[in-house]
């Protein structure tokens, strides 16, 4: 197996590492250095290319290709922090001005300049790709706006009205064989919505008591089997999103992280990995200390994290540790990229592993 590094250094400078081993890490070697930049995100777009801003609020297109030093900067009039969102030959950045007005700009890499700007004065929370190719957008208002590309233009086609809160998460449950789905979106009201796609209607309004006291922003996640699982720092639910109905719920404490693979949840708490059924019935317990992160790979193996840098592969048959290997410094994300490489962001540096 190819790994690759991507390591961001102070000296004198920021400094992003490329570096390749081989055979699950046992050799390594320095083969590309990109300077000069200040990395808060990193996404990948495809075909070994990937974004990051660097210094000054600028944004860059790079690869892992050793034999190619070059960058791409990208014509961004972003004024804030933004929310950096890529899909296929699409690239996403969500900012603000300095009026608070939402600047939404849309590329098409390789090219830089900007092909559409969006502005608006309801900021977009979240973007999605639809299975139709459409793009979602979750509004601080409430509403969920649906835009097509077409023609060279980027149109608004229609808006979904029932959430009262601003709109931060949004997923689709898998087309059937018509090519029908359904859009789940969650809201600061407290409610999971249910949106029949074909219809454009509200299939069900999903709630609880224990999502209504929440002070934190909860997530969502597909299980396998037709089910939705919430996810708070306390507890799970889980619906079966085709009825509605509220099939299993677990309090705990300290949830740090959560992954699906199929039908098997992964919680991550304070010094415990705890492999459930989509029941909520605990199948295993490993002992980990500081466990921080973890994702499924392309061969849906496990890799995860802990608070020193430890990494290690876990058997997605045995849930057993298959090898470990130790890093510097701590690792604040893992992320999987579409060529089958990892992302492995650090506070001091990013490492990517193919």
């Amino acid at each position: 197996m190819l790994i690759i590094y991507v390591l961001k250094q102070k000296i004198n400078m920021d400094i992003i590492k490329i570096i390749l081993g081989y055979d699950y890490y046992l050799e390594l070697k320095i083969t590309k250095v990109i300077t000069n930049v200040e990395v808060d995100q990193i996404h990948d777009i495809g075909e070994n290319k990937f974004v990051y801003d660097g210094l000054e609020n600028q944004i860059y297109i790079s690869d892992t290709d050793p034999k190619n030093d070059s960058k791409l900067k990208l014509d961004s009039s972003r004024k804030e922090s933004p929310l950096i969102y890529t899909f296929l030959k699409t690239l996403m950045i969500n900012s603000y001005d300095h009026d608070d007005n939402n600047l939404l700009e849309i590329y098409h890499p390789p090219n830089k300049n900007i092909k559409y700007l969006i502005e608006s004065k309801d900021p977009i929370l979240v973007i999605i790709k639809l299975p139709n190719l459409d793009y979602c957008f979750g509004l601080k208002s409430g509403n969920i706006q649906i835009w097509c590309e077409e023609e060279n233009s980027f149109n608004l086609k229609y808006t979904l009205n029932g959430h009262t809160g601003g709109v931060y998460a949004l997923l689709t449950t898998p087309p059937d064989m018509l090519g029908l789905y359904y859009l789940i979106s969650l809201s600061d009201d407290k409610k999971i919505i249910i949106w029949n796609m074909k219809t454009k209607k509200i299939k069900f309004i999903l709630t609880d008591k224990l999502i209504e006291i929440d002070e934190e922003r909860g997530k969502i996640k597909l299980l396998g089997n037709n089910k939705l699982i919430y996810i708070s720092d306390t507890f799970l639910i889980i619906w079966d999103y085709t009825t509605g109905i509220k099939l299993h719920s677990l309090e705990l404490i300290d949830i740090i992280n959560i992954e699906v693979i199929n039908d098997k949840i992964l919680l991550i708490t304070n010094y415990n990995l705890c492999i459930l059924n989509d029941d909520l019935d605990i199948i295993t317990t490993l002992k980990y200390r500081d466990v921080r992160n973890i994702s499924i790979l392309p061969n849906h193996d496990i890799i995860m994290s802990n608070y020193s840098g430890l990494i290690s592969i876990i058997n997605q048959k045995t849930f057993q540790i298959e090898r470990k290997f130790q890093t510097h410094g701590n690792i604040f994300d893992i992320v999987i990229l579409s060529n089958g490489s990892c992302l492995l962001n650090k506070q001091t540096h990013i490492e990517i592993l193919e």
